[in-house]
C-alpha cells in the first residue's frame, strides 16, 4: 500500500501544475476593452488575442484559470494584496513594479500619430518629442503616457477610443495617438471612422510591449512569473502567437 501511494505522489509531482505547485490562478481582466486582444463574447467572458495566449499557457501547466473582469484601477488596487494573481494587458511604470513581478512581453502593438489629410495634405514630418510638442495631441483618460517624457501636453479629456476619434475628426487637436493595431479592428467593426484620416510613427517610440503583472504579495508569485515567462518563449518558438494573432485578425 505503501509503494502504491508513493507511486502516486511521484506521478502527481511529475504533472506540471503539481510539479511547481501551481493550482489556480485568478486573472483579472480590465473592463475597458481592448479588441482583438481583449474582448467580450456573448457571454460577457474575457475572449481575444491576449486571452487566448494566456488559457494556452495555463493549459499546457494544468493550472485552473479564474478569469474576473473589474476596472483597471481595482484591479491594480487587488494584484498588490494578492486578491486576484494576475493582471495582463500592462505597459511598464516603475509604479506596478514595486508590488508585481512583470513577465516577459506577451505580445506588442505599433503606436502611431493619427492626423487629418484636411489638415496635412502631405504626411507631416515629426521625428522629436520637441517637434510634437508644438502641436496639440489627444490621448485617452487613464492611458499610460509616460514615454512622453512630460515634454509633450496631452490632451485627455477622450474616455475612450471613440470619443478620441471623434475629437480628432472635429479639430479638438492635430493629432491622436494610439495603438494601430487596436484602431485597425475597431475602424473594421465600425466603431472608428479612419478614412481621411493618415498615420505616422509615434516619435517617442514605435512600439509599445504589453507584459503580464504578477502579484508579489503571492507566495509563489516569482514561481508563477518564471513559468509565464517560460510559456511565452514556448509559444514564440511554436510561431504559435502569431497564428492566435491571425486567427483573431482574419
Amino acid at each position: 500500500m505503501i509503494r502504491y501511494f508513493l507511486l502516486l505522489v511521484l506521478l502527481l509531482s511529475a504533472m506540471p501544475g503539481y510539479a511547481h505547485g501551481i493550482k489556480e490562478v485568478t486573472v483579472c481582466w480590465e473592463d475597458g476593452l481592448k479588441p482583438p486582444y481583449l474582448m467580450l463574447d456573448d457571454q460577457q467572458k474575457p475572449t481575444g488575442i491576449a486571452v487566448q495566449m494566456l488559457s494556452e499557457i495555463f493549459k499546457s501547466q494544468q493550472v485552473r484559470v479564474k478569469h474576473v473582469v473589474r476596472p483597471w484601477k481595482r484591479c491594480l488596487e487587488q494584484v498588490k494584496t494578492n486578491e486576484v494573481t494576475l493582471v495582463p494587458n500592462a505597459s511598464f511604470t516603475e509604479e506596478r513594479a514595486a508590488f508585481s513581478h512583470y513577465t516577459k512581453p506577451l505580445y506588442e502593438t505599433h503606436l502611431v500619430l493619427f492626423y487629418s489629410k484636411a489638415v496635412f495634405p502631405s504626411a507631416p514630418s515629426i521625428r522629436t518629442l520637441e517637434e510634437l510638442s508644438k502641436y496639440r495631441v489627444i490621448g485617452i483618460s487613464g492611458f499610460n503616457y509616460q514615454r512622453y517624457q512630460g515634454k509633450v501636453t496631452l490632451e485627455e479629456g477622450a474616455r475612450n477610443r471613440e470619443t478620441q476619434n471623434a475629437m480628432l475628426r472635429a479639430g479638438r487637436g492635430e493629432f491622436a495617438t494610439e495603438q494601430l493595431e487596436v484602431s485597425q479592428y475597431l475602424a473594421k467593426q465600425g466603431k472608428l471612422k479612419l478614412d481621411g484620416l493618415g498615420t505616422i510613427s509615434d516619435p517617442a517610440q514605435a512600439t509599445q510591449p504589453f507584459f503580464i503583472l504578477v502579484s508579489k504579495a503571492h507566495p509563489l508569485g516569482r514561481e508563477i512569473t518564471e513559468m509565464i515567462d517560460r510559456e511565452i518563449e514556448e509559444l514564440k518558438r511554436k510561431g504559435r502567437d502569431k497564428k492566435i494573432t491571425a486567427e483573431h485578425l482574419q
